[in-house]
């Protein structure tokens, strides 16, 4: 009988270690279970939205810098031009944290991610920093675009042709470039077409007309001072 009842009791703890030893994967398959699937949705359509509207802004910026941003003398306040280094400096470090934080994201839905190769790290830091080096240029188009819709018309604004580029029968956008000055402050614009009549000279007195507004004024005439 003693012998039956140790055998029993031996059963009992073997099968209680092996219960043990079956939970413990469990406990720890639950400890990295993944999100919902809803939740995963939710997320995905979060990140899918924010890239899409980052992305809209900045082609949108740059397509109206290139177009009624080309004749845009900016005001003081709205050059963001000369951010460009600032805004590769600290954006690029910035937008490198945003992708690192939705990869770790994604890294909860789908353990099994491969790991990211040097290659592509150096790719998209690069591709980041692009990404930067255009916001500048994408807030310079909006505020031309801005300029453009809340201006009224103006005559008569005395400027300074400060310097004036060679025209070109290859280059593509704009064929002549120049800077002028108004108000105290320069902007470098496209000049093509604009300077029927008046001599192409540094330091060349001009009249200008266009859209005036807070964010500067979009040039559609130029004439000599005197006129």
């Amino acid at each position: 009988m003693e012998r039956d009842r140790q055998s029993a009791i031996g059963q009992v703890r073997m099968h209680g270690s092996v219960d043990r030893r079956a939970w413990v994967p469990g406990a720890a398959a639950a400890a990295v279970r993944p999100l919902p699937a809803s939740r995963a949705v939710r997320m995905d359509r979060r990140v899918v939205v924010v890239a899409t509207t980052l992305l809209a802004f900045l082609l949108g910026g740059l397509l109206l810098e290139v177009g009624p941003g080309s004749r845009f003398v900016v005001a003081p306040g709205y050059q963001y031009k000369a951010y460009l280094v600032p805004a590769v400096v600290y954006l690029t470090p910035l937008l490198w944290l945003l992708m690192f934080l939705a990869r770790q994201r994604q890294k909860r839905l789908n353990p099994h991610m491969p790991r990211v190769t040097t290659g592509a790290v150096f790719k998209m830091a690069l591709a980041l920093a692009i990404v930067a080096a255009g916001v500048p240029a994408a807030l310079y188009g909006w505020t031309a675009a801005a300029g453009w819709a809340v201006g009224e018309p103006r005559t008569g604004i005395d400027a300074t042709l400060v310097s004036i580029e060679r025209a070109s029968s290859v280059a593509k956008g704009c064929r002549q470039r120049g800077t002028v000055e108004v108000g105290g402050f320069q902007s470098r614009i496209c000049v093509f077409g604009l300077l029927d009549g008046v001599p192409q000279r540094p330091a060349q007195k001009l009249r200008l007309s266009g859209q005036a507004s807070r964010f500067g004024l979009l040039v559609e005439r130029m004439q000599p001072a005197g006129d």
